[in-house]
C-alpha cells in the first residue's frame, strides 16, 4: 500500500511539475504557414522558448548565467558581447517580468527581411491568476539569421546599433540615441560618485556597467526588441523609469539622464549575500542616489508633510503597510489573517515610494552613526522579513521596535 502510495505522489508530482513548464503557444490564424521556411523558423525559435522556459522556472525565474545548451542558439557576436546574449530575458529581469516566458504565447508571424534573415513578431499574453490574466505582457521583436551552420538568434540591439553612440568614460559604457547629447561633466560626476561609494563600502568591481539611456523607457526596450513598455504610462506624471540587471552589468535610465545613481548601487551591491528583504537596500539607493528623479533630500518636505499629517501611520508596527481584514464575521482568527489585505503607505499626491523614503531616513540615521560601515553592518544582516529587519535594526542601531515610531518622527522633525 505505501509502494502504491507513493508512486502515486511521485506520478502527480511529476505531472503537475511537467505541467508547469509546458508552454501554451498560439498561431495567428492568418499567418502564412505553408512555406516550409516558416517551419522551419517557427521550430528553431519554439524549440529555444521550450528550453529557455524549463531552466527559467527551474531556476525561479533568477537565471544569472545562460546555460550552454542556449548559447548554441545566439550568434558569435552576441555570445562574445553579452554573458548573457538573451536581452530579451536581461531587459525583462530589470523589471520583474521574466515570468514572461511561461505565458501563453501568440505568435504573429514572420517575414524575410534579405536573404538570410527573418523577423519575428510575437505576443506573450499573462496566463497567471491576477488581475492582468489575458493582458499582454510582451511584444517582441527577434531576429533570427541563416547561417552555414543553421539558424542562429540575433540581438535586436545589434540591429539598432546605426542609431545609437556608444562611450565608455571611466567605468562606464554609456549606449544613448543618436540625437542626445551627451554631458560630459555629468558622466565625470557619476564617475566619482561611484568610486565614492565603492570605497565606503570598500567594494572590488572591475567590469565595466553597461548603461543604456533616453529621454523614455519605451525607447530602451525597443532598443532591445521589446515594442511597448507599459511603465511609461502608468502614470500621467511621466516620473523617471530606472532598471537595472545584474545580467551583462546593466541599468535602464528612461528620462534620467546620464547621472542616474541609484540603479548602479543595485548592482554594486549585488555581489553580497543579504536576505530576502530587499527594501533597505532600496533606501541605501535612494539615500546616496535618488529616486524618481529627486535627491533624497529633495523628497524629504513632502515626506515629512505627509508623516505630520498622518499620525495614525504607527512605524513600530510596520515600514511597508497595515492589515485590513476583508471578511470581518469570521470567529476564528486564523481564517480571518488568511484572509488579511495588505494595504501599504502611499502618498497618492506624490511620486515617491513611501517604503524606499523611511529605509533611506534608517540609511541617514546609519550613516550619521558610523558612516559607510554601519550602513554596510545594517545592510549585511540578512533579514528574509519585516519582522528580523526589526530585529536587526535593534541589533545594529539600537533602536527598539517599540521607540521605533517615535524615535523615527522625532528624527525627521529634527533635522528638516
Amino acid at each position: 500500500m505505501k509502494k502504491t502510495l507513493l508512486f502515486l505522489f511521485l506520478f502527480y508530482s511529476f505531472h503537475i511539475s511537467f505541467g508547469q513548464i509546458q508552454r501554451n503557444i498560439e498561431i495567428y490564424p492568418f499567418a502564412d504557414t505553408i512555406p516550409p521556411q516558416f517551419k522551419e523558423v517557427f521550430k528553431f525559435w519554439k524549440s529555444y522558448m521550450d528550453e529557455l522556459n524549463v531552466v527559467n522556472l527551474k531556476n525561479g525565474a533568477l537565471l544569472d548565467d545562460m546555460p550552454e545548451q542556449l548559447k548554441v542558439y545566439w550568434s558569435e557576436k552576441d555570445n562574445s558581447m553579452f554573458d548573457f546574449p538573451d536581452l530579451y530575458y536581461a531587459y525583462f529581469r530589470s523589471k520583474g517580468n521574466v515570468w514572461y516566458t511561461n505565458d501563453t504565447e501568440y505568435f504573429l508571424g514572420i517575414t524575410n527581411r534579405r536573404d538570410d534573415l527573418y523577423q519575428i513578431k510575437t505576443m506573450f499574453k499573462t496566463s497567471e491568476e491576477s488581475p492582468f490574466r489575458g493582458f499582454p505582457s510582451a511584444f517582441l521583436t527577434i531576429y533570427v539569421r541563416k547561417t552555414e551552420n543553421g539558424l542562429q538568434l540575433e540581438n535586436a540591439f545589434n540591429h539598432h546599433s546605426s542609431i545609437v553612440k556608444t562611450e565608455l568614460p571611466n567605468s562606464i559604457k554609456y549606449y544613448y540615441p543618436m540625437e542626445y547629447i551627451l554631458n560630459d561633466s555629468l558622466t565625470a560626476l557619476l564617475g566619482l560618485k561611484i568610486e565614492q561609494f565603492k570605497k565606503g563600502f570598500n567594494l572590488q568591481c572591475s567590469k565595466p556597467i553597461n548603461y543604456v539611456l533616453s529621454h523614455r523607457t519605451t525607447d530602451i526596450s525597443q532598443l532591445f526588441g521589446v515594442d511597448y513598455n507599459y511603465f511609461d504610462y502608468g502614470s500621467v506624471s511621466n516620473t523617471i523609469q530606472g532598471g537595472y540587471t545584474v545580467l551583462n552589468n546593466m541599468v535602464y535610465i528612461g528620462g534620467g539622464g546620464e547621472n542616474y545613481f541609484h540603479e548602479i548601487i543595485h548592482i554594486l551591491l549585488s555581489n553580497y549575500e543579504r536576505g530576502k528583504y530587499a527594501l533597505f537596500e532600496e533606501g541605501v539607493a535612494t539615500y546616496f542616489g535618488e529616486h524618481v528623479g529627486y535627491t533624497y533630500k529633495e523628497h524629504m518636505p513632502r515626506f515629512k508633510t505627509f508623516l505630520d499629517q498622518n499620525v495614525w501611520i504607527d512605524l513600530s508596527q510596520s515600514f511597508f503597510g497595515h492589515s485590513k481584514v476583508s471578511i470581518n464575521n469570521l470567529e476564528d482568527e486564523m481564517l480571518k489573517k488568511e484572509n488579511e489585505e495588505i494595504l501599504q503607505f502611499r502618498d497618492l499626491e506624490s511620486s515617491y515610494n513611501f517604503q524606499y523614503m523611511i529605509h533611506a531616513v534608517l540609511c541617514e540615521i546609519a550613516f550619521k552613526d558610523g558612516g559607510y560601515e554601519k550602513v554596510k553592518e545594517l545592510f549585511l544582516c540578512k533579514a528574509d522579513n519585516e519582522d528580523q529587519f526589526y530585529n536587526c535594526i535593534e541589533e545594529v542601531l539600537k533602536i527598539k521596535r517599540a521607540d521605533m515610531n517615535t524615535y523615527l518622527r522625532n528624527f525627521i522633525n529634527t533635522n528638516y
